[in-house]
């Protein structure tokens, strides 16, 4: 399939830009040294991380490099060491929700759970992602189930990546910002603006408005939104979901197209027929949920 050819070098210049992007706002926010620039810094470095998270996304389906050697040793390097996971560990709990997606036993379907049940207060707590941080933390450290092969376990090569990526943020991050720069400008950054913002993207993209008891095709979902929202929210084409759960070897760069083939062919059905959803806003999905008449409004 064409759209599933792979474009390593595609991937990697997008890695080193995002990276490139991350150390020039560090260096800035370094020399203008005040809140409001370290503040916006955050912003952006946590932004610009999820952009890398959302490619490391297609490393845990093994679709930056033909040669799984290459995909995971990239990955783990330049996505996932930065926040102590590991390719070939955490891509059990990814593939595991591909082929259980509307299952109970989804590893992530505690992200996309209807939330009807909920207070007004309790909804808005559970935007904040405060919720599911043990269970998320838990998916991706515990790896594989333990009946697996220590093969697919922690090695030394993998405690190198994690530890050296650590030391490195921890030793020049107090060097350019003090002993906080390493909470405050790595990891309260990308858990607002990755994690955080992930969990959202995916309650948007697989929640249905009302009741869990319903069809498949409800929780596919494409979102036609605008570019601050594209930014925040599914950066790297991922706001193209159904495209991606449909055709998952199909990597980042290539989704748009895909998407693009995927209406024609839905054209041709009768108008009755099943077809995946498509929102215009997450934002507007999201304040939709807050009255009982918008929660059941699709």
């Amino acid at each position: 399939m064409e759209l599933s050819r792979l474009s390593p070098a595609r991937a990697f210049r997008d890695l080193i830009w995002l990276w490139v992007q991350i150390i020039a706002a560090w260096a800035v926010a370094g020399l203008l040294h005040s809140w409001w620039a370290c503040a916006l810094t955050a912003a952006f470095v946590g932004n610009r991380y999820y952009s890398l998270y959302i490619i490391g996304h297609d490393g845990l389906h093994r679709r930056l490099h033909d040669r799984r050697l290459v995909n995971d040793l990239v990955n783990d390097l330049l996505v996932m060491g930065p926040i102590g996971a590991i390719t070939r560990l955490n891509r059990h709990n990814h593939m595991t929700h591909h082929i259980t997606l509307h299952c109970d036993n989804d590893p992530d379907a505690y992200k996309y759970r209807s939330r009807q049940h909920m207070t007004l207060l309790g909804y808005f707590w559970s935007i904040t992602a405060v919720p599911f941080v043990l269970r998320a933390v838990g998916n991706v450290l515990r790896g594989p189930a333990k009946d697996r092969n220590d093969a697919e376990r922690r090695g030394a090569r993998d405690v190198i990546i994690i530890v050296g990526w650590q030391i490195l943020l921890v030793s020049s991050l107090s060097m350019v910002f003090g002993w906080w720069g390493y909470f405050a400008m790595w990891w309260m950054p990308v858990y607002a603006f990755t994690f955080a913002a992930d969990l959202t993207r995916v309650f948007c993209e697989h929640a249905v408005p009302v009741s869990d008891d319903t069809a498949l095709h409800d929780r596919l979902v494409t979102f036609e939104a605008n570019w601050l929202e594209l930014a925040l929210f599914a950066p790297m084409n991922m706001n193209h979901h159904v495209a991606h759960h449909l055709w998952p070897s199909i990597p980042y760069y290539n989704l748009p197209r895909a998407t693009a083939q995927m209406r024609l062919r839905f054209e041709r059905l009768p108008k009755d027929a099943e077809r995946p959803t498509s929102r215009r806003s997450y934002t507007d999905w999201l304040l939709r949920r807050l009255s009982p008449l918008g929660r059941g409004a699709a």
